[in-house]
């Protein structure tokens, strides 16, 4: 799904800077925290700054997916600097500025380059850098398909945060947007 230009555009970016913060929604789902795992794991391997500031708490049902207390709940003081001082914004199953609450003007007005991968459609420009496709089952699909077009070895930890995506969004594999590429990539994490 993810197009060759936008491909690109993301490792471009990647290579080019060294402070991340990554977000999502407020009350965030398996999908959202799934995510930032993912990406925040992806990053820190490549020897990036990366924080994981959210609006809320994670779920009880979620929490073990930070075993090691990466996310953190976003206070403005205690920010402050890091979010003055970020280079790029990693946007997360969200493409609504609504959604991150508190965050919403802090990032909005940051001149840091905004990357938005969503599987919620939008008709409008959202961030710097939009990779929405509706036909995904999850934005953890979409993460997948970048991680592996970029030749990145997969961990159990990444595995682990994908699979909850895909679990959790297409109700366990019932819902409508379950595909046969939704129960490919889950296999393949499987393994």
């Amino acid at each position: 799904m993810i197009s060759n230009q936008e491909l690109e555009d993301i490792k471009k970016i990647v290579a080019s800077n060294k402070v991340f913060v990554i977000t999502t929604h407020h009350n965030p789902d398996g999908d959202a925290l799934g995510s930032e795992i993912a990406i925040a794991e992806y990053l820190r391997q490549l020897g990036k700054q990366v924080h994981i500031i959210n609006n809320s708490a994670i779920p009880l049902n979620y929490r073990f997916l930070d075993e090691n207390g990466e996310i953190d709940i976003f206070d403005e003081k205690k920010h402050a600097e890091l979010l003055a001082a970020v280079d790029v914004f990693f946007i997360l199953d969200i493409s609504d500025w609504g959604r991150l609450m508190s965050m919403n003007e802090i990032v909005k007005k940051s001149t840091a380059t905004k990357v938005c991968i969503d599987h919620h459609q939008i008709d409008y420009q959202f961030a710097d850098i939009d990779v929405i496709y509706e036909a995904a089952s999850s934005t953890g699909e979409l993460i997948f398909e970048f991680l592996k077009r970029v030749n990145f070895q997969l961990n159990q930890k990444i595995a682990i945060a994908l699979y909850t995506c895909i679990l959790t969004d297409t109700g366990s594999f019932r819902f409508s947007n379950t595909t046969s590429q939704t129960h490919a990539v889950a296999s393949e994490l499987m393994k």
